[in-house]
């Protein structure tokens, strides 16, 4: 292994994919405790990893697209940072020879570790443990990885606690409109709520500006605050303000999960054994076509202590 200091994971996949990969990087930090971390991501997830797992992290933009260019050379600053890497772990691309070639010419002697992040259909149990057990040929990885993950499991991420006096957040969108709670269901819980005593807040995302029409926006807005965070850590923050959370198969419903808030996790069309979130406070609603989750039915759950 080479006696460099540097440790590189590179991840392309969207938000909730993306805290799959965090148990990982957190044991690597753990078992090399001086070696300096970095994940290779887009500037949002990078700013994110930043504020949460205080963690380093460089742009992909700056350069490392060259990586998966036949004959083309990183940047000197990409070179550097390769050079002086012992362990690189890939969950941004498939087993790609071209890719591991143009890496093995800058860190000959690293740990090359590639991560496959689509679960097979042949695979039964959680996608987190998906990622963890292809480590099984690094045991004291493995290991770390596991204990990381039943960690946020038990205690979340942080020491951070929910606000009893904040908002519940509901957040109405998803990767898909399949994976959305209708907006009705949405709209009426946030009416039993505010009869409750309860602050209430909506969160969207830039996908549901446009796939939310004026009506339903004036709709939303004339029950409770819309708040649309611009950044991934302005989404966190207003996290750590609330008292609760509500949303479906989401990026946002995973973080909210991680962070230890209370969260109800709401499926429909997708597998909460697979693709459920992980924490301390969460409570899981699945149906197809969503036949039984109705608002006051979450609303209960939401009551739970």
């Amino acid at each position: 292994m080479s006696a460099g200091r540097t440790i590189l994971l590179f991840h392309a996949a969207a938000l909730g994919d993306f805290g799959f990969t965090w148990p990982i990087s957190l044991a690597l930090a753990r078992l090399h405790p001086h070696s300096r971390v970095f994940y290779v991501t887009h500037g949002q997830k990078g700013q994110l990893v930043r504020r949460v797992l205080r963690l380093e992290a460089l742009d992909v933009e700056s350069g490392w697209s060259a990586l998966d260019v036949e004959g083309a050379e990183p940047p000197e600053a990409c070179r550097r940072r390769l050079a002086d890497s012992h362990t690189i772990v890939n969950f941004a691309h498939r087993a790609d020879e071209l890719w591991e070639r143009n890496v093995r010419r800058w860190a000959p002697d690293a740990l090359l570790l590639g991560i496959k992040p689509a679960v097979g259909d042949q695979w039964a149990g959680p996608a987190w443990r998906y990622l963890i057990d292809q480590l099984n040929g690094q045991q004291a990885l493995h290991a770390a990885a596991g204990q990381c993950l039943q960690a946020i499991q038990r205690h979340g991420l942080g020491a951070r606690k929910a606000q009893s006096d904040g908002p519940i957040m509901l957040h109405v969108g998803s990767g898909s409109d399949a994976k959305c709670w209708p907006l009705a269901h949405f709209v009426q819980l946030a009416h039993l709520l505010k009869q409750s005593g309860r602050k209430v807040r909506f969160v969207a995302g830039e996908a549901e500006r446009e796939r939310l029409s004026p009506t339903q926006l004036t709709q939303l807005q004339s029950v409770a605050p819309l708040l649309w965070p611009q950044t991934l850590v302005e989404l966190w923050d207003l996290l750590g303000g609330a008292a609760a959370y509500v949303g479906g198969d989401s990026g946002p419903t995973h973080l909210a999960a991680m962070s230890g808030l209370p969260t109800v996790a709401l499926y429909g069309p997708t597998d909460p054994q697979r693709w459920g979130p992980v924490g301390p406070a969460v409570k899981v609603l699945a149906a197809a076509r969503w036949v039984g989750i109705d608002p006051p039915r979450v609303l209960a759950h939401l009551g739970e202590k």
